[in-house]
């Protein structure tokens, strides 16, 4: 699952999420993708068409993983776009949970 809530969110600009070189969801602010994955190894990559952050997963039967995401600016950036309006959007692809499989 991949969520984009956080309050630190420009929340403009969508995130696409691609899964093992495939786009399967474009991610606007305050909505969360959920997927079923087989298990064994896989790409995650988030990307808002400048920035990307990419995790490797290597899945168990029956376990989960969740991600936070989102768009921020920060530093001098956040100061030259409330002047211009413009700015690059870096993307943060955090894990915040992992679930093994219950026996």
């Amino acid at each position: 699952m991949i969520s984009r809530d956080s309050p630190k969110d420009i929340k403009i600009r969508g995130l696409f999420v691609l899964l093992d070189g495939k786009e399967v969801a474009n991610v606007a602010y305050g909505k969360t993708f959920e997927m079923s994955l087989k298990p064994g190894p896989h790409t995650l990559k988030v990307t808002n068409n400048l920035y990307s952050k990419v995790v490797e997963l290597d899945l168990k039967e029956g376990e989960t993983a969740t991600f936070a995401a989102r768009n921020v600016i920060s530093g001098l950036w956040a100061v030259i776009i409330g002047w211009s309006g413009l700015a690059p959007y870096k993307v943060v692809l955090e894990q915040v949970g992992r679930e093994e499989p219950r026996k």
